[in-house]
Order: C-alpha cells, then sequence, then structure tokens
C-alpha cells in the first residue's frame, strides 16, 4: 500500500475543495480556473511567476466566468496555494514548488471536467436526481475522492431510503480512492458493502442504473479477490462505469 505524504494530502484536499465548490457555483470555478491558467503559463512560458493582472484577466476567455473574489469562500481564494511576492507577481508557495506537475496535471484535470460540465447547454435536475448526476458524473471520471466527499454531504441531509442509496454509492467511491493507492484489502472491505447496501436499490433507482453497475461490479470483485497478484493499472482501466437512466 503506497503512503501519501503530508504534503500531499494537503493539495489534495485544496484541489478537491476548489472542484466541489466549482460544483455549487460556477461562476466560483473562476479559482479553479486561475490555477490551471497559472499552470499552462509556466508550461508556455517557462517561467515559476506570473503577473497577478495578467493572471486575473485570464478569466475573461471564459463566457461564464466572472470572478469576484469577494464571493470566494475563505480558505478557497487562489491565496491558499499562491503567494504574491513585493512586485506583485503570483508563483506557488514554496512549500508546493516541487510538487507542480502534480497540481498542474489535476488542476488540468478538474478543469476539464468542470468546463465540460457547465459547456453542457442540457443542465442538471433540481434536487436530489440532479445532485446524484454530478456525483455520478465525478465518479466516472475517475474523482473517487470528490465523489466521496460530494456525495457525503448530502447524505448527511438526506433520510430513509435515500440516505441509504447515497451510503452504497459512496462505499464505492471510497473502494476505488482505495485503490489508486493499491490499498486492495480496502477496495475488497468497501466493494463488498457497496454490494450489499445497493442490491436492495435494482433495476434503477433515482436515475441510475443500479442492476448493470452491481453486475460489472460482482465481476470485478470476483477477479480482485482470486487473483494473487494485483497490476495497478489493469485494475484502473477494468473499473465499472456508473450509467444514468434518463
Amino acid at each position: 500500500m503506497r503512503r501519501r505524504s503530508k504534503i500531499e494530502v494537503e493539495i489534495r484536499n485544496i484541489l478537491s475543495e476548489v472542484l466541489l465548490v466549482s460544483l455549487k457555483d460556477r461562476e466560483l470555478s473562476a479559482t479553479l480556473y486561475i490555477i490551471f491558467q497559472f499552470c499552462q503559463f509556466v508550461k508556455e512560458k517557462g517561467r515559476n511567476r506570473i503577473r497577478l493582472t495578467e493572471l486575473l484577466n485570464y478569466e475573461k476567455d471564459i463566457l461564464w466566468l466572472k470572478h469576484n473574489r469577494e464571493r470566494v469562500p475563505k480558505g478557497l481564494s487562489f491565496d491558499t496555494i499562491f503567494e504574491i511576492d513585493s512586485e506583485n507577481y503570483v508563483k506557488l508557495k514554496s512549500r508546493f514548488e516541487r510538487h507542480l506537475s502534480g497540481i498542474c496535471i489535476k488542476s488540468r484535470l478538474c478543469w476539464n471536467f468542470v468546463s465540460s460540465l457547465y459547456s453542457n447547454e442540457g443542465g442538471f435536475k433540481s434536487g436530489i436526481e440532479g445532485e446524484i448526476k454530478k456525483g455520478v458524473l465525478l465518479f466516472n471520471e475517475g474523482f473517487y475522492f470528490e465523489c466521496h466527499e460530494f456525495l457525503e454531504e448530502m447524505w448527511r441531509k438526506e433520510k430513509g431510503r435515500e440516505k441509504e442509496f447515497l451510503k452504497g454509492l459512496i462505499h464505492a467511491a471510497v473502494a476505488f480512492y482505495h485503490l489508486e493507492y493499491e490499498n486492495y484489502k480496502g477496495t475488497i472491505n468497501y466493494l463488498r458493502r457497496s454490494y450489499k447496501r445497493l442490491k436492495e436499490f435494482e433495476p434503477v433507482f433515482l436515475g441510475v442504473d443500479i442492476k448493470n453497475f452491481l453486475a460489472e461490479l460482482e465481476s470485478y470483485l470476483k477477479y480482485l479477490e482470486k487473483s494473487g497478484t494485483h497490476n495497478l493499472e489493469f485494475l484502473k482501466s477494468r473499473i465499472p462505469r456508473i450509467r444514468l437512466v434518463e
């Protein structure tokens, strides 16, 4: 099992929270966009800092972005991950500098996901079905930690069958997050829990195709339990996707 360093966990938490806030209000995704554009600038110019005014001007490229720093919740502005020097240049905080590559890869994946989401004119249904759809899209794009966090916030507010259903989806997300760090025992444990909880919601519940998901999940679980050795990349490529039913 691969261990994460404290700094890796801190970066994960920062970028994950920025992504989740972006799902609540598309204008707040400006913070994510700025992180993404900083990385683009570093890649194109080969410099590790950019003028603040130049960085903030990038948001004009996206019609639905109207960055208002006062609306960004405290702790989620770019000041969380960046610092501004005496010449009004923005750069990564020193403790994050050696993790620039990982930050840029993650921010690109997050921005591509969010921009695709908000470029879709169809939007989302109001209420729990629309929110579950967002959670499912997170899952299908491999954002398992973020899916867990997003659905857990919903789970705290729900009652009855909806609450049990959300817990089943959360367990699936947790399972594959464990897989990313080669915790195969944890993966198997949470997949079993997910299967058991979701079984009672077949074939379809709240717009989610549970029957097909569980069929694929069962096959995946059997393979994982019987396999003596584990090829992480192969296992990741075989993770079942969750289908939505309109």
